[in-house]
């Protein structure tokens, strides 16, 4: 982890930005950490790097050609988590990130890895040949680059749309992964 400025600037930064050798294997000793009474016991820094080992795992799974950086900073205004499309990164609230559970952290963080799966699909679509384009792998890609364009920040606006509605239901299911795992790690099947 290292150590950056404070006020919406990343505060803490994970070392998780390297591709794990085309497997899907997660490092179980860190992810053990997502106990909710192991989690209770690290601090800020500790969780940011747990947290890194899942955005690695799901870049794996997700088949994304890079791992996003993974930062801890103070976002405000009821902000818990932000995937930055310009940078390609994600942040989470250190609020969120020193007072939350490891599920409600695993989500946050799932939801944005999915906005990277997201972006990646756009540039897909956007490198691809026409005619691949209908693919149906490829049909919502037209809608979140609608999205991006005019992005809405507030409200329902905010919540319908694809790009959040998509990465909401993605973080549901595979947080339901990792909290099995977890309990399967720790003989709390």
């Amino acid at each position: 982890v290292v150590g950056n400025s404070m006020f919406g600037i990343p505060v803490l930064t994970a070392d998780s930005t390297e591709v794990p050798s085309g497997s899907a294997a997660v490092d179980e000793n860190r992810l053990v950490c997502l106990d909710e009474e192991l989690w209770a016991e690290l601090n800020e820094e500790e969780r940011l790097e747990v947290l890194g080992v899942v955005v690695q795992a799901e870049s794996v799974y997700l088949g994304t050609p890079d791992v996003p950086p993974l930062h801890g900073a103070y976002l405000g205004d009821y902000v818990i988590g932000a995937y930055d499309w310009s940078k390609r990164d994600i942040t989470i609230d250190m609020q969120l990130l020193g007072q939350s559970t490891a599920a409600e952290c695993v989500d946050t963080v799932l939801h944005e890895m999915y906005h990277h799966y997201q972006q990646c699909l756009v540039d897909c679509y956007a490198a691809m040949e026409t005619e691949y384009r209908n693919l149906q792998a490829f049909r919502q890609v037209p809608e979140y680059i609608e999205e991006t364009e005019h992005y809405q920040t507030d409200g329902m606006d905010y919540y319908d749309q694809n790009l959040e509605r998509d990465a909401r239901d993605y973080a549901d299911y595979r947080a339901g992964y990792y909290l099995a795992l977890v309990a399967e790690l720790t003989g709390e099947e």
